[in-house]
């Protein structure tokens, strides 16, 4: 309940959504700083080079698996937005 409340004066307020777009980039960045960080030392290391390059792996799957999705949201979305046009035309027209 205080999360909602939080969100909805953030949102009144103009420097709200800044402060928010802000902080989520600053998370976003800092963890792949962290991530990259941790890759390098667990490389670096003899006995924990397979685990860095596993880490490695699941990162760049990640990375594809995000971009496959947001293609898939696009088409997706790009989709719907036909059909409530054709269904807005059907309405204006008076067959719907």
């Amino acid at each position: 309940m205080v999360n909602a409340i939080a969100k909805r004066r953030l949102g009144e307020v103009s420097w709200g959504v800044k402060m928010r777009v802000c902080l989520g980039a600053f998370v976003s960045i800092s963890d792949l700083v962290t991530d990259v960080y941790v890759v390098e030392l667990y490389l670096s290391d003899d006995e924990n080079r397979g685990y860095g390059w596993l880490l490695l792996a699941m990162i760049v799957a990640s990375f594809i698996f995000q971009i496959i999705g947001r293609r898939r949201r696009s088409s997706v979305s790009a989709r719907m937005r036909r059909v409530r046009s054709y269904r807005s035309e059907a309405v204006l027209s008076g067959k719907g």
